[in-house]
């Protein structure tokens, strides 16, 4: 990660909320989520953070005569920290992405932190880290944000 830090007293997270302070160039949306400190709170119901991942997906949604072209899409679905809601992330416009580490037996894991920056031709790239040691990147255009609340069984 370029602005969050990780140390011995836990996640450093001030340069990076200046930093998203100044990506005016950023879709509303998606700086509208990632400048919310309520997001990275390790005890807010709203924060990825121990979000565990339920389902990836990539996409290739298929037009032109011969379906020849074939944008690069993505979905991300979470459960939430205190699983009482859904996170359902739709990048569009892909234009690269990485899963690294060993495949976890037991699935990632908690996202333990995640990051969006620009980078120099001004795509947003997010970076999410998991227990498990794995990370995902990716980097796109758009991004739309869901997230649904779960009802109670009482």
């Amino acid at each position: 990660m370029k602005y969050i830090k990780d140390t011995a007293e836990g996640w450093l997270l001030d340069d990076y909320f200046a930093y998203i302070e100044s990506c005016e160039e950023m879709d509303s949306a998606t700086r509208a989520f990632a400048i919310d400190r309520s997001r990275y709170d390790l005890s807010s119901r709203g924060s990825l953070h121990d979000a565990w991942l339920d389902s990836l997906s990539l996409t290739e949604d298929a037009s032109g005569s011969r379906h020849q072209i074939r944008p690069l899409g993505a979905i991300l679905e979470f459960l939430g920290p205190h699983h009482d809601r859904r996170f359902r992330f739709t990048y569009s416009g892909v234009k690269k992405y990485l899963l690294a580490g060993n495949a976890p037996s037991n699935g990632h894991g908690d996202l333990l932190m995640h990051e969006f920056s620009l980078d120099e031709r001004e795509l947003i790239t997010h970076e999410m880290i998991f227990s498990s040691g794995s990370s995902l990147l990716l980097v796109f255009e758009r991004l739309k944000l869901e997230e649904q609340l779960i009802e109670q069984a009482e």
